[in-house]
């Protein structure tokens, strides 16, 4: 059974990436990384696990889909830096 589980990309490279999940999951062993920017769906292997923390290894060798993730991370980040706090999404 899949469900949607919204996230924070915490790193990310060219092989993989650390997300903070809303609550730990059990027992899933593959996922899909979407993010919703720009229209992206990167399959990937959860390779670690800690609480609400996971590391994800991509399933896939497209550097140019990698490049918009770590992109569209960067837009995340800076758009959260320009806001004010008062403004800012809980996590």
């Amino acid at each position: 059974m899949s469900y949607p589980e919204n996230c924070v990309l915490l790193d990310i490279s060219e092989t993989g990436a650390r997300l903070l999940l809303q609550r730990p999951l059990d027992g899933c062993e593959k996922a899909e990384l979407t993010i919703v920017e720009c229209d992206l769906r990167i399959p990937c292997e959860i390779v670690w696990q800690q609480a609400d923390t996971i590391g994800v290894r991509f399933l896939v060798g497209d550097e140019e889909t990698v490049r918009q993730a770590r992109a569209a991370d960067r837009l995340d980040r800076a758009r959260d830096a320009a806001m004010p706090e008062s403004e800012a999404p809980k996590t």
